[in-house]
């Protein structure tokens, strides 16, 4: 039973790095988006991007200026995306590894079975 909690979290855990690595690399278009929004609405879009849809699925290429922090949060869901074969079995490992040596802890806590005195004593 340990090994299957163990191994349930090692899922959630590689599936909440899958997410912020999914949305930590597109957050460039995202706030690229956020912003032509924000300057179409104010009518202060720049000529070369009057007739572009911000909503259109495919974005000319554009220059984006991002805080450092942003560029941070993009580097390490890139890192993560890019070597995910790399820690995503480092984590079942660790869990496997943890729900063991959890359940070698337990066994050495439990005191020893008590004999029940029907063998002979003779």
């Amino acid at each position: 039973m340990r090994y299957l909690v163990a191994l349930l979290v090692a899922g959630v855990v590689i599936a909440a790095v899958a997410a912020f690595s999914w949305w930590g690399c597109t957050l460039p278009k995202r706030l690229a988006r956020q912003q032509l929004r924000q300057q179409k609405e104010r009518g202060e879009l720049p000529q070369e991007w009057q007739g572009v849809d911000p909503d259109a699925p495919d974005l000319p290429d554009f220059n984006l200026t991002v805080p450092d922090r942003v560029l941070a949060l993009m580097a390490a869901a890139r890192f993560l995306a890019l070597t995910w074969y790399v820690w995503a079995p480092a984590v079942v490992l660790v869990s496997l590894g943890a729900a063991a040596l959890l359940g070698r802890r337990r066994g050495r806590a439990r005191p020893p079975p008590q004999q029940t005195g029907h063998g002979n004593d003779g």
